[in-house]
């Protein structure tokens, strides 16, 4: 290597080369193995293996961030007599590494970090008429006596944003940074402090992380903010402001930004101007509140300890004190007792002044306690936890675990008061439609408390199904309070977790009356099939301390969650809920053209009813006068149907993701279709490419159920005047699907066979159906089932493969050997080779100088006895 050279070693030299535009021959070596994203030791050794420099290199302060997938390159820009010195090295602007030009090595400076703060920020506003993420932003301060050129500079996390370069910030100055700066201009007058490019992606509401970058990749300021204890939950989307609900701005400049106590919720926003104040006392709120033991049964007499931050100003505290009371749901005004916490002793017999601690009595199994922390201080000052200036709940609470034991994977308990439950019978009694107008009433909910693992969260619930189903039950022997004395009627429940205390990260979970066998294995076959699922379960449900459901079917709420999981962003979601005819408001879901006014609604108020909006609620409700997309999706779709089948397929290929629409239906119509000609499934359209698909719901009566027969028609759904016979429940039929059997069928037959033979095959849902039995303890009804899908296995292969066109047969080469496959699951068809192409034909199998890689796939060393090859039955 030359004096001031450089030698180049990649990973893949010609990508490299590539990628910097630097010729093939300057790439030296070529290395094994990779780099860990997360950093690792990386040496230089000379001839006689000595070190002659190695690096600890890692992806977090102080080495720069931006190398870890935000497109740096960490490049060595300075040298002093340190060895393994992360000060030595820079992160490259953003999106440019330099790897075919040297260093310019100088003396390393002293490091003094831009004194520029994340100052405000705003993830989650209150706006339920526009989408909440416009209004979204990050604050910066400069909190230094010099003028900042953010040039270079970057916010990364949930959210991505690169300063363009001269971004000047002067001292004392902000700037504000927004998902939607016009939305947020109208609301603020910001002067030249609202830079125009948007932020790239959103916060996120559930707790996220923002990071402010240097030009050199190194990390000045860091959030990881939540939204729920010990970090202010008003800021989750509660009312204060109008539209934007609550900010977080911070109260300390010098502090970190990861203390939970250096933020306070803000009511009025303000990111059009500096921060006001500085305030360095974080006693606004406890760091942390902590209960021991985690289970606490009717014997423990708990711990409840509270610990401030080390930096907080706590010579100030007079007294800690903690308020509780027991919550009896059947009263209110419940007596609230107190008692003094005292400061924890270390080791040496001295007072730990940030950690206060008291032992409260042993309460009665099922007992919810709640409690809060009273701080005071000098001159009178008295601070709450929770604290209705930071918190949208008003207690702490844990419960006393009645210790009840339970075969389910989960147990709840559920605590109402009778007064309530009887509402919700008394709502629901008159049905979904009172003479000819929607029930008001149908879909109200009630305050509860609901506890899963010892966590207590306050919700609100109602029951849950169908027009033809919320209302029925069995009754049950019940000895605590409920809506009717001595008795309670076995219902299906939805429960609504608040927005800052999700459930296992749903904010909404039915529990249902049945048992959910086998409906859990009907949902795990979409699923495996590609297309978005709920998450399912079993659970023991208890209510008000009594066992009320011990084998509840648990199962997600299609929303925003189910759809966030599987695509990048929330599109609209619809379920159908229609009727089998006309009812109020509600005609047939099942895509059929909605036609006139009917009880005062409209056409398009019909359509809304039918096909209920479920994500993005901002864009339209029925009351606005506007028709949704829904109606016109359906129009469009039967004037497709009216122009042939040539037309119809156009339409369907432009407006729906044929591959997942078909995947939905084989599935649907292989476990079997009870209801979902006229309601119980959902629309989907996906905010990627304004493409529709179908999602499923109510698997009631499937895998061998009314209409899971294992001899089920795969056509099933199909208009019977077109087709004939093909066991429609009624004679019902939905439009989209016969759609695509008019346009699809071939794919459609394909697709079926395909999944029949791969990921719906017996050898494939057995482990699957073998591990969900076990959850609940159905492993005796494992092999009922595997014999209704061997069953229906078969009929399938032999209903469609005679019905299928042949399979296309491809061919490739691969360092000189010949790959040979045919679509996954055409195992009807067999690999069969000649020297000629009139033969004779045999058929191919695996050795010496052949490998079967799949059951469809096939590699073969070139030989003349095969020189020929085709697919047979």
């Amino acid at each position: 290597m030359p004096g001031n050279g450089l030698q180049l070693i990649a990973s893949d030299a010609e990508s490299v080369a590539f990628e910097f535009g630097i010729p093939l021959s300057r790439v030296d070596e070529v290395f094994r193995g990779r780099l860990r994203n997360g950093g690792e030791s990386l040496g230089l050794l000379d001839a006689f293996d000595v070190a002659v420099d190695w690096i600890d290199f890692s992806d977090s302060a102080p080495w720069p961030v931006t190398a870890d997938g935000l497109g740096s390159s960490i490049e060595r820009a300075c040298w002093d007599d340190r060895v393994n010195a992360a000060g030595q090295w820079f992160g490259s602007p953003i999106g440019m590494p330099s790897p075919g030009s040297p260093n310019f090595l100088n003396d390393c400076p002293p490091d003094t970090p831009e004194m520029i703060v994340i100052s405000e920020f705003l993830y989650h506003a209150a706006s339920d008429t526009e989408d909440e993420s416009l209004y979204e932003f990050i604050k910066l301060q400069n909190i230094s006596d010099q003028v900042v050129d953010l040039g270079g500079w970057a916010i990364a996390g949930n959210a991505f944003y690169l300063f363009a370069d001269q971004t000047l910030l002067p001292a004392g100055g902000h700037v504000t940074v927004a998902v939607s700066p016009d939305q947020l201009a109208g609301e603020f007058n910001f002067g030249k402090t609202l830079l125009s490019k948007p932020l790239i992606g959103t916060l996120s509401n559930g707790g996220g992380e923002i990071a402010l970058i240097r030009q050199d990749g190194r990390l000045t300021d860091l959030v990881c903010y939540d939204d729920d204890f010990p970090w202010p939950s008003l800021a989750d989307g509660m009312e204060g402001h109008p539209k934007l609900g609550y900010s977080l701005r911070r109260n300390c400049d010098m502090e970190s930004g990861e203390l939970p106590g250096n933020w306070v919720a803000v009511e009025d926003p303000t990111p059009h101007v500096p921060n006001p104040e500085w305030d360095c006392g974080l006693l606004n709120g406890p760091q942390s509140i902590t209960l021991s033991p985690v289970k606490v049964v009717a014997s423990a007499t708990p711990v409840i300890s509270v610990q401030w931050p080390s930096a907080a100003r706590l010579d100030t505290i007079q007294n800690v004190i903690i308020e509780y009371f027991v919550d009896d749901h059947e009263t209110e005004n419940e007596t609230i007792a107190k008692l003094v916490m005292r400061p924890d002793i270390d080791a040496r017999g001295a007072e730990l002044r940030e950690q206060y601690a008291v032992t409260l009595p042993a309460f009665s199994a099922n007992s919810v306690v709640r409690y809060r922390i009273r701080l005071q201080l000098e001159g009178g000052l008295n601070i709450l936890s929770p604290s209705p200036e930071r918190d949208a709940f008003e207690w702490h609470a844990y419960f006393v675990d009645p210790e009840v034991s339970t075969n389910q994977p989960n147990q709840y308990n559920l605590f109402l008061s009778s007064a309530n439950w009887r509402r919700l019978h008394s709502w629901t009694n008159a049905g979904r439609v009172s003479g000819s107008q929607p029930n008001p009433a149908w879909n109200n909910e009630v305050p509860a408390t609901f506890v899963s693992l010892g966590q207590v969260f306050d919700v609100t619930v109602r029951h849950q199904g169908s027009r033809w189903n919320r209302r029925g039950g069995s009754n049950i022997s019940f000895d605590c309070p409920s809506h009717q004395n001595g008795s309670a009627q076995v219902r299906s429940w939805r429960v609504r977790f608040p927005s800052y205390r999700n459930w296992d990260g749903l904010d909404i979970i039915h529990l249902q009356k049945q048992s959910g066998w086998p409906q859990r294995i009907s949902f795990k076959m979409f699923e495996l099939a590609g297309v978005p699922s709920p998450r399912t379960s079993w659970s023991d449900l208890r209510i008000n301390g009594c066992n009320f459901n011990r084998d509840a079917f648990q199962i997600e709420r299609p929303g925003k969650d189910l759809v966030g999981r599987w695509y990048d962003e929330v599109g609209d979601l619809f379920k159908s809920q229609g009727y089998t005819g006309d009812e109020g408001p509600w005609s047939w879901g099942d895509a059929r053209l909605i036609r006139g006014t009917r009880n005062r609604f409209s056409e398009s108020e019909r359509y809304e009813y039918t096909f209920n909006r479920k994500t993005l609620g901002w864009k339209n409700q029925p009351e606005d006068g506007k028709p949704d997309i829904v109606e016109p999706m359906i129009e469009a779709l039967h004037a497709a149907r009216g122009r042939g089948r040539q037309a119809l397929r156009q339409w369907l290929s432009e407006n729906f993701d044929v591959d997942q629409t078909l995947r939905y239906i084989c599935t649907i119509n292989y476990v079997g279709t009870f209801d979902d000609m006229f309601q119980n499934h959902f629309l989907y359209r996906k905010a990627e490419d304004n493409k529709w698909c179908m999602l499923p719901w109510d698997m009631d009566n499937t895998l061998g159920g009314a209409f899971g027969q294992w001899n089920a028609n795969p056509f099933r759904g199909a208009e019977e005047r077109r087709v004939g016979n093909v066991g429609n429940r009624s004679g019902w039929w939905n439009r989209i699907k016969d759609s695509f059997f008019i346009a699809y069928e071939q794919e459609f037959l394909s697709m079926f066979h395909q999944l029949n033979n791969t990921v719906h095959s017996p050898e494939n849902l057995r482990p699957v159906i073998e591990a969900i039995a076990a959850e609940g303890g159905r492993s005796g009804n494992v092999n009922s089932l595997m014999n209704h899908i061997q069953r229906r296995h078969g009929y399938l292969n032999s209903f469609i493969e005679p019905r299928l066109s042949p399979p296309l047969l491809a061919l490739s080469l691969d360092a000189g050997n010949i790959v040979l496959q045919w679509p996954e699951g055409r195992t009807d068809f067999n690999l069969e080779a000649s020297a000629s192409l009139f033969g004779p034909w045999r058929s191919v199998s695996e050795g010496q100088n052949v490998r079967q890689d799949t059951p469809t796939s096939y590699t073969v060393l070139p030989n003349q006895a095969q020189s020929f090859f085709r697919l047979s039955r």
